[in-house]
């Protein structure tokens, strides 16, 4: 690929993004080709080494906030006029109220989601805390007061709860970069969505 085809692909792929992010995005890769141009590639290798254009543009769209793509998709193409003013106006009660419910079971699912996490989480903790605390407790009356069946029974119970934090702990680290990587898809579709990009069969 040339280098005039990688940009304009590149340019094409971004629309939906501010102009200025695409003409920075533009301008950065233009200048690492010239570069690997004057470190005596062919501009075709130079091309090749800037990496896959499907990888190039999620990255790039994956760090730009849904706030911004949102602002500039639906950025006013002309000034509004009175009418339509008002008319925002007097719909306002019904479309804010919508969209304060919409937030609300979004957050709110999310919330619920990871609460059950954490409990996992404080449950691993719970679990590892209680065993170290008895376990040296009741090492230390067995060594003072001599073996019991009880103690010895006691003990056992605070090392397979020793033992509980283990799997609880990776079990809630792992669900955790679970929801972070399904949330990241999530928001990275919604932007894919809202910048028209369906005839991507990349996702994002």
């Amino acid at each position: 690929m040339t280098k005039i085809n990688f940009l304009l692909t590149l340019r094409e792929r971004l629309k939906g993004l501010p102009t200025e992010d695409i003409e920075k995005t533009v301008d950065y890769y233009n200048e690492m080709i010239d570069d690997a141009k004057e470190e005596g590639m062919t501009e075709e290798e130079a091309v090749a080494s800037m990496g896959n254009i499907d990888e190039i543009v999620s990255q790039i769209v994956g760090d730009t906030s849904l706030t911004k793509i949102v602002k500039n998709k639906f950025k006013p193409k002309r000034k509004m006029k009175a009418w339509e003013i008002w008319l925002l106006v007097l719909g306002s009660p019904l479309w804010i109220s919508l969209l304060i419910a919409v937030i609300s079971i979004i957050f709110s699912s999310i919330a619920a989601i990871f609460s059950g996490v954490f409990s996992i989480l404080a449950s691993a903790i719970a679990c590892g805390v209680s065993g170290i605390v008895t376990g040296i407790y009741e090492i230390i009356v067995l060594i003072v007061k001599g073996y019991t069946a009880s103690r010895l029974a006691a003990l056992g119970i605070a090392l397979i709860s020793l033992s509980l934090f283990f799997p609880l702990w990776a079990l809630g680290i792992w669900v955790t970069k679970l929801l972070i990587k399904l949330c990241k898809t999530i928001v990275n579709s919604i932007k894919k969505h809202i910048m028209g990009k369906e005839n991507q069969n990349e996702e994002i």
